[in-house]
């Protein structure tokens, strides 16, 4: 078995960050010459450079079976990661599971979802509040309906507990073929989503998981990649660092100089 990780938001600045994303635009996503539905570009983006890195493991170890874990923003990574992963390699033996993911495809890739992984699992803890962004309509509260934007893949499994604790036996098996069930966290009130929003209590509900807080973990990195320069000469080009058209380039050559090492759009190759 190989583990995939991708680490989330770590407290409330970065999911502030997070939330002033352009979280609630989309593109389509393609797969060859099949689009499959649409998502969010950085997503897209950051999905892409993961599958990129990975494939060449994933390729020699085939007959291996493969697990996807992310948090917050980067469940969302990794969840169209292995969706990636999954229609590459159809044979492949794989299992997915986010905390608090948020919504960042269409009906329609939740379809393709649906069709081609089936061992996927969104865990929601409580009235956290990412999972419902970005809001369908004008509310936190309710399901969106498959002719919106916005429309969570299944399963989810909600833990419900009202001490907040997160115990074998709390939890929620969502319905199995429709990603927004009106009856798991859908039902949670507008009032308690507007509660958490505007107190801490929203901040600690996302970032604490099966009564572990997640700020705990990474603090000194997760193994990452090591953040260096591919180009010798970075040091005459930072002015483009700032150029956008430029940053595709930049992110392969001078992730160093310019200070791109973790930035969410940077397409590793």
């Amino acid at each position: 078995m190989i583990v995939f990780t991708f680490k989330g938001a770590i407290g409330k600045d970065d999911m502030d960050k997070i939330a002033h994303e352009n979280i609630d635009t989309y593109i389509p996503w393609i797969i060859g010459n099949m689009s499959y539905g649409k998502v969010n570009p950085d997503i897209s983006a950051a999905s892409k450079g993961a599958f990129n890195y990975i494939s060449p493991l994933i390729l020699g170890h085939h007959n291996y079976s493969f697990v996807f874990i992310g948090h917050s923003y980067a469940g969302s990574i990794a969840s169209l990661t292995a969706l990636n992963v999954k229609l590459a390699l159809k044979s492949a033996y794989l299992s997915l599971f986010t905390f608090g993911e948020p919504r960042y495809h269409n009906y329609k890739l939740a379809q393709t979802f649906q069709n081609n992984l089936s061992n996927g699992y969104r865990v929601v803890h409580n009235s956290d509040i990412v999972p419902h962004m970005p809001i369908c309509g004008s509310t936190f509260s309710g399901s969106c309906y498959n002719n919106n934007s916005f429309y969570h893949r299944t399963q989810e499994i909600w833990y419900h507990n009202t001490n907040l604790q997160m115990n074998n036996g709390d939890q929620k098996f969502c319905s199995t073929s429709e990603g927004e069930d009106p009856s798991c966290s859908n039902s949670i009130s507008e009032f308690e989503f507007l509660l958490n929003f505007q107190t801490a209590r929203g901040t600690d509900m996302h970032m604490t998981y099966y009564n572990q807080k997640l700020d705990d973990y990474g603090l000194s990195g997760c193994g990452e990649i090591p953040c260096k320069d591919v180009d010798t000469d970075c040091a005459t080009k930072i002015k483009e660092c700032s150029n956008s058209l430029y940053k595709p380039v930049m992110c392969k050559y001078c992730k160093k100089t310019c200070n791109l090492c973790t930035d969410r759009t940077c397409i590793i190759n």
